[in-house]
């Protein structure tokens, strides 16, 4: 009576006796373990209670504790990510702003500094020299001029933005470079700070 022993075959059309847990009941759990903690419950008796009130070990009650401990950092991590992304895209074009602003500032102190007689240039038309020309940002100029435009129907007629430090440029122009170095803030887009 030699009875041969055949491995056990499995149920492949049985379903799964465990279920699934979600999210939603692993942070259930978390509360109801925090809730126990803060009223000095033993924590070997918190997880007992726990494992025998959703049918699990107790291990398996700390891993989903720590689940949903991790998923709420992660969270916050994410909340903190995207308040991170909104307070810089929110600044980006204030210190866009105040870049172009203390550049009407440089441009309005070359004014003044012309207009006391102290020449730093004067020749071919400029009330500066080719070389001072050069060392100027001319994109940022560019970005001022158009934003300027935007906001001062004045400056609609000057096409670049050495027109800006011509001899003959109107001194009403130049106030309004004062006052936007002075508030430094603009108005409309340019290709630096496209809404």
């Amino acid at each position: 009576m030699n009875k041969v022993e055949r491995p056990i075959r499995w149920d492949t059309n049985a379903k799964a006796t465990s279920v699934r847990i979600t999210k939603r009941k692993k942070d259930i759990i978390l509360r109801e373990y925090d809730e126990m903690m803060d009223r000095d419950e033993n924590r070997d008796d918190i997880l007992v209670k726990l494992a025998e009130k959703y049918g699990r070990n107790t291990r398996t009650i700390e891993r989903y504790i720590h689940d949903a401990r991790e998923a709420q950092k992660t969270e916050q991590s994410k909340v903190m990510q995207a308040l991170h992304d909104k307070v810089v895209a929110t600044l980006a074009p204030l210190n866009h702003w105040q870049e172009l602003a203390t550049l009407a500032g440089e441009l309005v102190s070359l004014w003044e500094e012309y207009n006391v007689g102290h020449p730093v240039g004067g020749y071919d038309g400029y009330i500066i020299d080719d070389p001072l020309m050069i060392e100027l940002p001319s994109g940022l100029l560019s970005s001022l001029l158009m934003h300027l435009k935007y906001e001062f129907p004045e400056f609609g007629n000057i096409k670049d933005w050495r027109e800006l430090l011509k001899i003959d440029t109107a001194q009403d122009l130049i106030v309004k470079l004062a006052l936007v170095a002075h508030r430094k803030t603009l108005k409309g887009t340019c290709p630096f700070c496209k809404d």
